[in-house]
């Protein structure tokens, strides 16, 4: 089994981004206890199981080994792919 070492925090935020609980994501071979101990950093996941979590997540699986969540967004950022220029 090939351990993914992602970052339990970024687990959290993916998650919590999505708008679920926890109970919500564990189904199947992934339970609760499981997610707790991947998002506290006191377990890893195996790379088949990150990948799964991942897509359930509708994130790419390199998000979850970031070093730090993203920035929360900022409404006085511009965002140039929604602007228009008149």
């Amino acid at each position: 089994m090939v351990v993914a070492k992602i970052i339990g925090e970024m687990l959290t935020w993916a998650r919590t981004c999505a708008g679920l609980k926890i109970e919500s994501l564990a189904e199947g071979s992934i339970s609760v206890e499981m997610l707790t101990a991947w998002e506290d950093g006191t377990d890893k996941p195996s790379q088949t199981q990150a990948i799964a979590i991942a897509e359930k997540l509708g994130i790419s699986y390199a998000m979850l080994f970031m070093p730090e969540v993203p920035p929360s967004d900022n409404p006085n950022t511009l965002d140039l792919r929604v602007s228009t220029f008149c």
